[in-house]
């Protein structure tokens, strides 16, 4: 498609960024897409082809709700702590899953819910909510189902203690794990690093 003359090459990029600008810009398409025109132009290497590569789509941060940095959590942790220190030298199962989550391992038709307790699909994420305080309340958003499953689990740990209902059985070393990462991730829970 294009000539060895970079001349032309330089202008038909110039022509694509101009381009971008006004389909971003002047577009009146209900649901358009924004596209970036910070995305990297390539030539190839036998200068044929143009070649568009689109950043790899992040994980927004949402405004965490009040409700998992307030006192509910503070105290569950600290609650959650001591009957941890309590364990201290067993290397037992001190939270099992829970029944229904055995139950349901069947696929869901609509491709939203999950198998996991709290967790529902949103667009191409997994978001984890627990019911605090009679409201469901947003943890966040992961890119695995299972990490959005183990999020809820550690909330649902903190504030139930060992009555809680998780996913997934949880050893003693496990949840000293987790709520190491807790405090050294500045009061954010990353399960990926627990995974």
């Amino acid at each position: 498609m294009f000539t060895s003359n970079p001349a032309e090459v330089q202008f038909d990029v110039v022509m694509h960024q101009q381009i971008l600008f006004l389909a971003n810009n002047f577009c009146l398409c209900p649901g358009a897409r924004k596209v970036s025109t910070d995305s990297v132009l390539d030539t190839s290497t036998q200068g044929e082809d143009l070649v568009i590569k689109q950043p790899s789509r992040t994980i927004k941060s949402r405004k965490k709700n009040r409700l998992l940095k307030s006192r509910n959590t503070k105290e569950g942790l600290f609650q959650l702590q001591r009957i941890l220190d309590s364990y201290a030298g067993t290397e037992e199962l001190v939270v099992a899953r829970s029944a229904k989550s055995k139950n349901n391992t069947r696929l869901h038709k609509s491709g939203r819910r999950s198998s996991y307790i709290g967790v529902s699909k949103n667009g191409d994420v997994w978001q984890a909510l627990i019911m605090i305080d009679s409201k469901k309340t947003y943890i966040g958003s992961y890119h695995t189902e299972k990490e959005a499953a183990m999020a809820y689990d550690f909330f649902s740990i903190v504030l139930k203690q060992l009555a809680a209902k998780t996913n997934f059985d949880y050893s003693l070393t496990l949840l000293k794990k987790m709520v190491h990462n807790y405090h050294s991730n500045d009061q954010e829970f990353v399960p990926s690093e627990c995974l």
